[in-house]
């Protein structure tokens, strides 16, 4: 049995997936970057301890790899 006999492009689904994925990594820039954290605590009581401003840096620069690397995972594998 063939399951996956008609491949096809599915570029909407992918293109969706990848809007998604720039919101979620949107929000973490703000949440590591431009003091997000804080703003949040204001709003709705929710915030982060002080957090070294290296750490997150490093942090948000994995997750640019790891979008990167999902990026080419959908559109060119």
């Amino acid at each position: 049995m063939n399951l996956y006999k008609d491949k096809g492009k599915s570029l909407p689904q992918k293109i969706t997936l990848l809007f998604l994925e720039t919101i979620i990594l949107i929000i973490a820039g703000w949440l590591l970057l431009f003091q997000g954290g804080l703003q949040l605590h204001k709003w709705i009581g929710w915030g982060f301890s002080e957090s070294n401003n290296i750490r997150n840096t490093i942090l948000f620069i994995l997750f640019l790899i790891v979008y990167g690397r999902m990026y080419v995972t959908l559109f060119y594998l």
